[in-house]
């Protein structure tokens, strides 16, 4: 094994993706910055057939910082849970706030999942690594 490389980092140029798991499972984030439309994937190639179905528009992400593990990730917000956010936090009010965010599959024939979103305040940052984001990744 080489050694391995002291850095600083200068940008995530891609982050993954933090899942909201629609069984009730509490995620925890900081959001880092308001909601924005994903630009739209174009084709490098003709599809196979002709399709008679709209073309899906890009979805809505949000850049955040999950709490447990203090990394830079991307979510996805459905309409939900993106109007619930615009509405009780105007202007872009969300940002630089930390949520629970808890999803529930759809039930008793709606056709879309519910969330419970909880606004929280960590009680002790600086005790824990989840209080910052992950800029320094030391020795890799």
């Amino acid at each position: 094994m080489g050694n391995p490389l002291d850095f600083d980092v200068v940008k995530h140029v891609t982050v993954p993706v933090l899942k909201v798991p629609d069984d009730g499972t509490p995620v925890y984030f900081k959001s880092n910055g308001a909601i924005y439309k994903a630009k739209p994937l174009t084709a490098t190639r003709k599809p196979a057939k002709e399709s008679t179905e709209p073309a899906k528009q890009p979805p809505e992400l949000m850049e955040v910082t999950e709490l447990q593990s203090g990394e830079i990730k991307t979510i996805i917000i459905n309409t939900v849970l993106g109007t619930e956010l615009r509405d009780k936090y105007p202007n872009d009010g969300y940002v630089n706030k930390q949520f629970r965010i808890r999803k529930y599959k759809m039930q008793g024939g709606k056709a879309y999942a519910t969330f419970e979103i909880t606004e929280i305040r960590l009680k002790n940052p600086s005790a824990t690594s989840s209080a910052k984001p992950v800029v320094s990744q030391g020795k890799r």
